[in-house]
């Protein structure tokens, strides 16, 4: 596993952390009885669920959402391997999606789902990591993808009609005015920020163009006319964005991976592999594909080099939790990492085909992008990489 630290959601629903030296260490309980921990001022007589555990930038918290056997979710930012616990915000009747850290980790965004008589519909809310309970409803519609854009969100808002649909840059705080950027959003999840830029897809000029735009632009450049679902993940440095297209639009593969270069727009196609997802390498000098084998109900991860080389790496049976993940890679790989810091390993939830785990209980794998054999290092659902290793690592 190297020297990065994992969370990863047992098959209690409970996060614990994994260190470097093989420790676990509980960050949540399913607790009964009179335990006291940090501010939960009731005592715990219910089972409690935790689910997607999320690092701050620094690696000093993990935000997850808790869920009692009865009540509202909440959030929950615990320190790591501290005994300080704070529950941030009771969501009420809204169904717990996705968390995401702002880039200085001043600010939390929250992705929910509320039930209605007109149909679910989504909400995005931000609360500041040091005013507890104090939220803001940011947006609402479906879909919604949304990145963090410095301290500002870009955020992709589907409405019921199409034209109706807009991709806009929100300050949380509402000091700035938001900024609506040209063109219809729509036939892509997430958008990508750049240094100053965004990069999205748009109905603009009488055709579905990928964009680059500024806030205090009117007009955009248009990198490359595209037919299809797109999906757009950022190299870390910023300096590329891989660009797949799915031409049957949701729920069929991506083909056609290609790199868009963030400071001239030029595009150059590396090699036409159908994949459910890919991911930058923390070091930006390669790609992991992850692709769906039907015949044998499976999927195959590879590592995809710039030139277009591809290296088979393993075959696995995902977990619900990882699935989910994967279906929606564009906007859970910017802020729940599966590829360590080093660009040696990556995370793996669910059964490796050709590898025995210690029982019939789902597993969480670290597997060496060099194609070496699978460590079983916890049971669990879900695990994610820190964003940085510990220090004197």
């Amino acid at each position: 596993m190297g020297n990065s630290r994992i969370a990863y959601v047992c098959g209690q629903r409970q996060i614990h952390v994994l260190e470097p030296d093989g420790q676990h260490i509980p960050q949540t309980v399913a607790a009964e009885g009179d335990l006291m921990w940090g501010s939960w001022q009731a005592q715990v007589s219910e089972v409690v669920a935790h689910s997607w555990p999320t690092w701050s930038p620094d690696g000093k918290s993990i935000a997850c959402f808790r869920m009692p056997a009865s009540g509202a979710p909440r959030v929950l930012i615990t320190q790591v391997n501290g005994i300080e616990s704070t529950e941030f915000v009771d969501l009420g009747v809204q169904l717990p999606i996705y968390l995401y850290w702002s880039p200085t980790g001043n600010q939390l965004a929250i992705l929910t789902q509320q039930l209605g008589q007109d149909g679910d519909k989504l909400g995005l809310l931000t609360l500041r990591a040091d005013a507890t309970g104090s939220t803001r409803s940011i947006a609402e519609g479906t879909p919604l993808f949304f990145t963090w854009f410095g301290e500002r969100i870009a955020a992709f808002v589907g409405k019921d009609t199409h034209q109706a649909s807009t991709l806009s840059v929100i300050d949380p705080t509402g000091r700035i005015p938001t900024q609506v950027l040209p063109g219809v959003p729509g036939n892509f999840c997430a958008p990508v920020a750049l240094e100053n830029h965004i990069l999205y897809v748009a109905h603009y000029n009488g055709a579905s163009r990928i964009l680059r735009a500024r806030c205090d632009d009117p007009t955009p450049q248009c990198i490359e006319t595209v037919d299809g679902l797109v999906g757009l993940v950022a190299s870390p440095d910023r300096s590329l964005v891989a660009r797949a297209v799915a031409p049957g639009g949701d729920g069929t593969a991506y083909r056609n991976l290609a790199l868009i270069d963030s400071a001239s727009g030029e595009t150059r196609n590396i090699v036409d592999l159908p994949c459910l997802g890919f991911f930058w390498t923390p070091d930006n000098s390669a790609l992991m594909t992850v692709s769906v084998d039907t015949s044998r109900n499976l999927m195959t991860w590879a590592r995809v080099t710039l030139d277009g080389d591809i290296d088979p790496i393993a075959e696995m049976i995902p977990t619900r939790d990882y699935g989910f993940y994967l279906r929606f890679f564009e906007q859970y790989s910017q802020s729940h990492p599966i590829i360590d810091p080093t660009s040696q390993h990556f995370l793996a939830c669910g059964e490796m085909l050709g590898e025995l785990g210690s029982s019939n209980k789902a597993s969480v794998w670290t597997v060496p992008l060099n194609g070496s054999k699978p460590t079983e290092v916890a049971e669990g659902v879900f695990a994610v990489y820190s964003h940085q290793n510990p220090p004197g690592s």
